[in-house]
């Protein structure tokens, strides 16, 4: 063969082989078993030149020199399906790399037919995949475009099960994701496509546990909400803003939120097993907790959403009264509580087992979230005498706390007394008389030290009834009488301590005068003027 094309590149092993083939036919006097040996080899050969040629002409990017090896009778469609260089075709190869130029050329080919143009490689890439996790948009819009190009080239998947819309949302490609969207090939099931892990092209685009790239996601996930395809029903079907709201995405729930087809019902579905509102996802989030304060504040929410249910009859309020601590800090518990989304019903709402709020505090002993409950002005008497179906109270439900049962029958009335004004005298005497007698009562099952329970009265009423007394030195008083009793573990210091939480509570929710005020300034604000 004196043409260059059909030199045989034959390595010295290869001709051994071929050699005692030779020989094996000919001492079998096979003639036609020694011209399919030399076809055989003949043919590898051919191949393994013609597939090196073809990688030539992509290196060099020569696409006249391509077509013109594709044109050759030997160059098959057997040989556009092999793998050539990284386990990739060169189809895949050229479009994973954006020679746009080669994928055009292949593309245009009658040997590209359409099992090697939907060819893909052992981690699922195909030529549009490819072309769009590599992130390049002309060669992506090639291939769109090209009349090769079928439905099923937008529903491959990868190894993670992800279509070419997943592939680009997650990086947030948006040049790409609109070009897919646009393709009339492309449907508005896609935006719901769940790759293996549950996540829709909505849904990857507005996790936070997807920004694996460089751009901004934002504006690839207002790109997907603005387009025609993704209409109401696509938008509440993906869960978006569950997803957002979960993984504590605030930019993307955001932007959703402030889309006219975010829809009251987005807004309440829940998630999950349990039935998980927008709310109670919100309550393992980090202390700051910026998503529950938003969400809170959003002229879309109303207290329909704190007194949703889970599947359990919890709502949000009783999730948070019920965690522990380190779950549900008391300061995201505070901003449920003191939101102006909250009211009595909510505190007076019990879940399927007959418990408030204020219940499942007490019962898990959730002492700083009674105390706060308690000095919620929504914490009425008629939600403190609330009953379990078996006829107890939130005082009767945990016997063995005795501070706890001390808060629910002394912080209701600190409160009044705190409310009471100095000129109501005959109001106020009678609430003093009231709780020093709930005192003597409560002493007589639990007191021992009456000379200490004396001057704690002589306190809190000299405090209230002359404004003589601030509350740094009332405090510092009351606690002189802690350390002298005798007794360190009597609930006479339990209700002490009690008290001070009561006022320390208050002085944190109200502003203290500064030393310099006036007396007459500070009496103002201790009396509640």
């Amino acid at each position: 063969m004196k043409d260059e094309n059909k030199t045989l590149l034959i390595t010295h092993e290869e001709m051994q082989i071929v050699s005692l083939a030779l020989l094996m036919a000919h001492e079998q006097g096979s003639t036609a078993k020694l011209l399919d040996v030399l076809k055989h080899f003949i043919d590898e050969e051919v191949e393994r030149k013609i597939k090196k040629d073809l990688l030539e002409a992509y290196e060099q990017n020569d696409t006249e020199k391509l077509v013109s090896i594709l044109d050759k009778p030997e160059c098959t469609k057997e040989i556009l399906l092999q793998e050539l260089k990284h386990d990739s075709t060169l189809l895949t190869l050229a479009a994973r790399k954006g020679r746009t130029n080669i994928v055009k050329a292949i593309l245009d080919h009658k040997k590209c037919t359409h099992e090697v143009f939907l060819h893909q490689d052992k981690w699922g890439g195909s030529a549009l995949n490819q072309a769009t996790l590599c992130d390049h948009p002309e060669t992506v819009s090639v291939i769109l475009n090209h009349p090769k190009c079928t439905r099923e080239a937008l529903t491959q998947t990868c190894h993670e099960g992800e279509i070419p819309l997943h592939i680009a949302a997650k990086r947030a490609y948006t040049d790409i994701v609109l070009m897919l969207l646009d393709s009339p090939l492309c449907l508005d099931e896609d935006l719901l496509q769940e790759d293996h892990e549950g996540y829709t092209p909505m849904t990857q685009v507005s996790s936070r546990g997807h920004r694996n790239s460089h751009k901004d996601h934002r504006i690839t996930l207002r790109a997907i909400i603005n387009h025609a395809k993704c209409t109401k029903e696509i938008l509440y079907q993906s869960s978006a803003l569950l997803v957002a709201v979960a993984d504590e995405n605030l930019a993307a729930a955001q932007i959703i939120l402030a889309d006219e087809k975010c829809t009251p019902e987005m807004v309440t579905k829940t998630w999950g097993q349990e039935d998980k509102n927008i709310l109670m996802l919100t309550l393992y989030h980090r202390p700051k907790n910026e998503m529950l304060s938003f969400l809170l504040n959003h002229p879309k929410f109303d207290k329909k959403l704190l007194l949703q249910e889970n599947d359990q009859g919890y709502n949000v309020l009783m999730l948070a009264a019920w965690a522990e601590p380190l779950e549900v800090p008391l300061d995201t518990f505070a901003r449920l509580l003191n939101s102006p989304l909250c009211n009595e019903e909510i505190l007076s709402a019990q879940n399927d087992s007959g418990y408030t709020a204020l219940m499942l505090a007490v019962l898990n002993y959730r002492k700083d979230k009674v105390l706060a409950l308690l000095n919620s002005p929504h914490c009425t008497d008629a939600v403190i005498q609330m009953t379990t179906p078996d006829g107890k109270r939130a005082d009767q439900l945990s016997p063995r706390h005795r501070d706890i049962t001390l808060l629910i029958k002394i912080v209701p009335m600190l409160r009044q007394i705190w409310d009471c004004s100095a000129s109501d005298s005959t109001n106020l005497i009678h609430l003093m008389n009231t709780f020093c007698e709930t005192n003597s009562s409560l002493s007589s099952y639990f007191f021992s030290e009456d000379k200490t329970l004396t001057s704690v009265r002589f306190l809190i009423k000299q405090y209230k009834e002359n404004g003589c007394t601030s509350h740094l030195s009332l405090m510092s008083e009351l606690k002189e009488l802690v350390n002298d009793s005798s007794d360190y573990k009597s609930t006479m210091e339990i209700t002490l301590s009690c008290y001070i939480e009561f006022i320390e509570s208050q002085l944190a929710v109200n502003q203290v005068p500064n030393e310099d005020h006036s007396e007459e300034d500070e009496k103002a604000y201790l009396l509640g003027y």
